[in-house]
């Protein structure tokens, strides 16, 4: 593998990767391997899907899901390798996927800008102290947890709860009369998005797939629609559709999904690695910060003292 890093600006970064062919082929056969074991086309028993086919239908798929792989296997170690500390996410392009030939893509990110402070003597700064979050590395899990989910239908029956996915008919009206945008067939909504009119998503809550009823609500007095705005409306909804979202396992399974980890524990300890580097990274900056000001305010006092000693 070939890295290389270009400095963009003075807080920008651009880390470019080539990635040998024959790293692309493995990893692009282990990607449709893993594939197989769970897709399901019918006529075939899972896990026995003809590789053939497998690639016919799955190859976006498997291009996503390579270049993820090949993208936390290598991204997180280059990071390390050439002590780059970033404040942003990358933001990732990439050649077009082909077996056979190298892979290249780019990760440009943001970096604490470097700045050299003179004149430390007699100045008092406190330095931040740095302490392990646990919650931090937990709740970097449950960003990848959801990222990974999927939606699977509800069990017949099953009431629609808050972070369920419905699928609905509604038609709005005023005082009986129907509005322009009031009407759509077929919506998903996340119940407790707060996408729609507030009040909305919780007269949802509770209805089952098939049910019909009528939610009244009251339009907000700022809505951007002003012919609506503060009117009361009631709208007919049919439900059609109930989905659960579905998070995976935190295992060393889930692990694996991210490429160089075998198990969930060396994730963890990686997301902690990262988050350890971009704080220390923060308090450095932070006190480079604090020395500049304290450096400004020390060099005007001398320039007022001289001045007012030679007045």
């Amino acid at each position: 593998m070939q890295i290389s890093v270009e400095s963009l600006t003075s807080v920008k970064k651009k880390i470019n990767f080539e990635i040998p062919a024959a790293r692309v082929a493995s990893e692009v056969e282990k990607v449709y391997d893993e594939i197989r074991k769970h897709a399901a086309i019918k006529g075939f028993r899972k896990g026995k899907v003809p590789k053939d086919i497998i690639k016919k239908h799955y190859h976006e798929k498997m291009a996503d899901d390579v270049l993820k792989n090949i993208v936390n296997d290598t991204y997180f170690k280059a990071l390390t390798d050439e002590k780059i500390y970033p404040v942003s996410y990358p933001v990732i392009d990439s050649d077009e996927l082909k077996v056979g030939e190298n892979f290249k893509y780019s990760a440009t990110v943001e970096v604490f800008p470097d700045v050299e402070v003179k004149d430390y003597d007699g100045l008092e700064v406190k330095k931040e102290k740095f302490v392990l979050n646990d919650e931090v590395v937990s709740g970097r899990l449950r960003e990848m947890q959801e990222n990974m989910a999927h939606l699977e239908p509800a069990e017949a029956g099953v009431a629609a709860k808050s972070g369920d996915y419905v699928t609905f008919d509604f038609k709005g009206s005023i005082d009986g009369v129907p509005f322009e945008g009031g009407a759509a067939d077929d919506f998903q909504l996340e119940l407790g998005s707060g996408r729609f009119i507030p009040g909305f998503e919780d007269q949802l809550v509770g209805m089952k797939s098939g049910d019909e009823g009528e939610i009244k609500v009251t339009f907000p007095e700022n809505y951007g629609q002003k012919d609506l705005a503060g009117k009361d409306a009631t709208f007919a909804v049919k439900i059609k559709e109930i989905k659960v979202k579905e998070l995976p396992e935190l295992n060393d399974d889930f692990a694996k999904d991210f490429g160089e980890f075998e198990t969930l524990e060396d994730l963890k300890k990686k997301i902690a690695e990262v988050h350890n580097l971009q704080e220390n990274e923060r308090i450095e900056a932070d006190l480079r910060d604090r020395l500049i000001k304290a450096s400004s305010k020390k060099t005007v006092s001398r320039f007022l003292t001289l001045l007012l000693t030679n007045s």
